[in-house]
């Protein structure tokens, strides 16, 4: 059963009516005290601040806290909940968050309390204990601590370790001061249990001041023995390396078989290079088992390098087609094998999202090659360590051992050609006008961004400037498949001011909506959760490079550390961290936009104008938007003569503010052809056009499959879809001049009268073409061309 209750998650297991067990190395005192019925307070930490792994190192921390508290006379070990349950109370414990009071940086503490019987209280934590929240300058978890003491009033107050309770030197006071507020009073921990006296606050005061002390010197600490366990220069292809960071491809870290315990032994960087690894008996861990097919050796990556940096100095070598030569030739590294095994090769990018649709799927193969062309031009590896003060590491040497480099300096000059003609492409591409612009489609909450599948500046492949539709609060593409040309917009946004010009009607005041500042909250929501997972996934990285250095270590626990910890710095925590760059500068866009949302002086819409009719000028994008307050679209599928495409129908209101500052809107129904709807009405003008203004153009360039959808549109009912087959320019006009006069509700003998004043045409001649008499049932005419029947 789980409560809460003042702010604390209280768990009281089904088992709480059971007994502690005593034994006479308990203290007489303590032993009166628990059956005068005073309470007993446990408490277990660990400085993770969320996750499945400080979790679990709580939970353990808690085990190994009763298996000593045992030792000691107190056996509460049979009380003890089962794992499973404790993991769960951890995780579904609210977070207590606080800003760092140096930093400023937000952190979180979880408590839960869980009370094993009616005197014993169990304390569970996760969260740094390091910290000072700048809200009470004071550390959650001692706070927290403190508060239980002075509640309970326990008689005992035991943790497995008092220097790694607060880690600041009077991190106690508070608790210590309530505990002697209450004699007898006992504090323990793993070297025993005492009576609180002097000499017990005394050491409790030490402890915490060497903890102090030791908090700050981990970081330090670690780095140097790393630095101390690494080679400054490659021999003969081999380097002691202690770093836990990912290695350039073509460059394999091992762990070597050693005497002691557990037979670890030093951790080398060597090439991976059949001839510069060792034998395979003498590694416990990484020794890669990518295999030749035809030699049965170990894969040569130093050559499948050299291969890739040719390639990359050829233009003709697209980055997809080089990554699916490397796939070929079996290319893997050290990041790929601890992720997914050591016989694991590169694979192509799957599409695990909608957002994320890779067109090339195997050209980020290639970007780890990429990433470390310094390290194969200068033959230098540097790797910063992280903390202040602390120079980097350097590995000189960095060469293959057959006395070639990695490539001729002419290779590299023109990849670095390359790859800055790539950057100057890519920063050229336009943002197009209405980038950004907040619109709402089918009920959901989206905006515009300039189409990147462009061929050049912001247009697609058909030379048309266009935009995708994203979600509002994801940032990527909604998946309703649909672009939005910018020459249609443009011209809704015409359509809109020409209609209120037109009508004459005074322009209705404004309502100005809400939409646009919920939307800033939705997204800053969004950036909000963003950097906590950012923080978490720091958190845990310094966690994990703190327990690669442990002496203890070794085999396959190590490697999946090692593993994890790759995995959270170069691909989690970056992910993330360009999540929320996005975001940010998406936030950014949004308040710009509210800020400019008050409307558009009328003296600005013909420059305004003049801006969507060229999206090449995108100097006053904020301003365009400015104007649009509101645009709604609804989707709807068109399918017509093999022409599939979409009709979106768009309610669309502009802003524009008088002399005297007054909002007035500017309200406008209109839709857009998107697609196979644009094509097929294309063809219906064209078509319209070459009926009304009789354009040689012969009717057979119309395919017979569209003739009866496009008859149909252009308003032919039966006998009048012939007009389409007519073939003589001048017959097909008057034909179709008589079908719209009479189609405007005149006679038949009005309309040839309308059409011949028009034309100049004779009336008998017209009387022939009229396609609504009763010879043009006759089968003949069916059988030949028409109009040799209707003119002969």
């Amino acid at each position: 059963m789980s409560l809460a209750r003042s702010g604390r998650a209280l768990v009281i297991p089904e088992r709480s009516d059971g007994n502690y067990e005593v034994s006479p190395t308990l203290p007489a005192e303590l032993m009166g005290a628990l059956c005068e019925g005073r309470v007993v307070t446990l408490f277990a930490r660990y400085s993770g601040n969320g996750g499945k792994d400080a979790r679990k190192a709580c939970i353990l921390d808690a085990g190994q806290l009763v298996d000593d508290l045992a030792t000691f006379g107190l056996d509460v070990r049979h009380l003890m909940p089962p794992q499973v349950d404790m993991d769960a109370w951890l995780k579904a414990a609210p977070a207590q968050q606080s800003s760092d009071a140096t930093t400023s940086r937000p952190f979180s503490n979880r408590f839960v309390d869980v009370w094993l019987c009616p005197q014993i209280l169990l304390v569970l934590s996760t969260g740094t204990g390091s910290k000072l929240a700048a809200e009470d300058l004071q550390q959650p978890f001692t706070s927290y601590l403190t508060d239980t003491v002075r509640r309970l009033k326990p008689v005992l107050l035991y943790g497995k370790r008092w220097d790694r309770l607060g880690r600041r030197s009077w991190a106690l006071g508070g608790a210590i001061d309530a505990m002697k507020a209450n004699r007898p009073a006992f504090v323990g921990d793993e070297t025993g249990i005492k009576i609180l006296d002097d000499m017990a606050e005394f050491f409790a005061f030490l402890s915490s001041n060497r903890a102090e002390g030791f908090a700050a010197a981990i970081p330090l600490q670690t780095r140097r023995g790393m630095r101390s366990r690494t080679g400054t220069q490659m021999v003969d292809g081999r380097v002691a390396y202690a770093l836990p960071a990912a290695l350039p491809p073509g460059l394999a870290r091992l762990r070597l078989v050693g005497g002691g315990v557990g037979g670890s032994g030093e951790v080398i960087m060597c090439l991976e290079h059949p001839d510069c690894l060792p034998a395979a008996e003498h590694v416990s861990v990484g020794y890669p088992q990518v295999l030749d097919p035809v030699t049965g050796r170990v894969q040569d990556q130093v050559a499948n390098v050299r291969w890739a940096l040719e390639r990359l100095a050829d233009p003709t070598w697209t980055l997809d087609q080089i990554g699916q030569g490397l796939i070929a030739r079996r290319f893997s590294h050290t990041k790929i094998r601890e992720l997914w095994g050591l016989a694991a090769t590169a694979r192509p990018q799957p599409k695990q999202m909608a957002q994320k649709k890779y067109r090339r799927p195997a050209q980020n193969v290639v970007g780890p090659i990429i990433s470390n062309l310094d390290v194969y031009e200068t033959g230098v590896l540097t790797r910063t360590l992280g903390v202040t003060g602390m120079p980097p590491v350097i590995v000189t040497n960095v060469l293959p051992v057959d006395g070639r480099p990695w490539a001729s300096p002419e290779v590299f000059a023109k990849i670095r050609a390359r790859l800055a003609d790539t950057k100057t492409r890519w920063a050229s591409r336009q943002t197009l006008p209405l980038a950004g612009l907040s619109l709402r489609v089918d009920g959901r909450d989206c905006f515009l961004r300039t189409y990147s599948g462009a061929t050049r500046k912001g247009y697609g492949s058909n030379g048309e400037p266009r935009y995708t539709i994203n979600d509002a609060e994801s940032g990527h593409t909604a998946g309703f498949g649909v672009l939005l040309s910018h020459r249609d917009l443009a011209h809704l946004v015409a359509e809109a001011l020409d209609a209120a010009v037109a009508s004459g009607a005074p322009l209705p005041p404004l309502q100005v909506s809400g939409d646009h500042g919920r939307m800033i909250e939705q997204t800053e929501q969004a950036l909000s959760g963003l950097r906590a997972q950012v923080r978490d996934a720091r958190s845990r990285a310094d966690l994990l490079y703190e327990r690669v250095n442990d002496a203890h270590l070794n085999g396959a626990m190590l490697h999946r550390i090692q593993t994890d910890y790759n995995d959270l710095v170069q691909c989690v925590v970056p992910s993330l961290e360009r999540d929320v760059a996005r975001h940010e500068e998406r936030l950014q866009q949004m308040i710009a936009d509210h800020q400019q949302s008050a409307g558009t002086p009328m003296e600005r819409l013909s420059a305004l104008v003049r801006c969507l009719a060229d999206p090449l000028t995108a100097h006053d994008r904020i301003e365009v938007q400015a104007l649009i307050s509101r645009l709604d679209l609804t989707l709807e599928r068109f399918s017509q003569a093999n022409c599939n495409g979409w009709i979106a129908y768009a309610g669309i209101e502009l802003a524009l503010r008088d002399d005297e500052g007054h909002l007035h809107a500017v309200r406008h129904q209109g839709r857009l052809l998107i697609n196979g709807a644009k094509t097929f009405h294309q063809m219906v003008q064209r078509t319209r056009d070459r009926l009304r203004f009789g354009r040689r153009e012969p009717a057979t360039d119309i395919a017979r499959r569209y003739r009866g959808p496009i008859a149909e549109a252009l308003g032919l009912r039966g006998t009048e879809k012939l007009i389409l087959a007519i073939e003589d320019p001048r017959l097909a006009r008057l034909a179709f001049l008589l079908h719209e006069q009479r189609h405007h509700g005149l006679t038949a003998a009005d309309a040839r009268s309308a059409v011949a004043a028009e034309t100049g045409e004779a009336p008998a001649l017209l009387a022939r073409l009229d396609v609504t008499g009763h010879h043009v049932h006759d089968r003949r005419l069916m059988g030949g061309p028409p109009m040799l029947w209707w003119c002969r």
